[in-house]
């Protein structure tokens, strides 16, 4: 499916359903996309909802956004934080198949 089909659907579904989040169409269009769902429903878009981890310019931007919400460098020293490859790791949890991206749009596999 493109992009503008997807797009399309999910600007039909919010005439419909509207839910106030910020960008919701875009959200949801990339969502129907990533997923070829041909008739959106309302559990689609709580499952989007539940999976979207945020906006971010770049898989380090999400990586430390990630970090800080699961404290995963808390015990580590203050001094060897700035240390961290917040990158790498980016790419790295790309690469696990755990989350994906499309775009600036970060969303957690189920």
């Amino acid at each position: 499916m493109t992009y503008e089909k997807a797009q399309a659907l999910s600007v039909r579904f919010f005439e419909k359903n509207p839910d106030g989040w910020p960008n919701c169409e875009e959200i949801f269009a990339k969502w129907i996309e990533n997923f070829h769902l041909e008739a959106p429903t309302e559990e689609d878009w709580e499952e989007c909802k539940d999976c979207f981890q945020g906006e971010f310019k770049n898989a380090g931007d999400f990586a430390e956004h990630l970090c800080d919400e699961c404290g995963v460098l808390n015990d580590m020293p203050e001094n060897l934080k700035p240390y961290f490859d917040y990158d790498a790791y980016g790419r790295d949890l790309l690469m696990s198949g755990d989350f994906w991206q499309e775009g600036c749009y970060w969303f957690r596999n189920q």
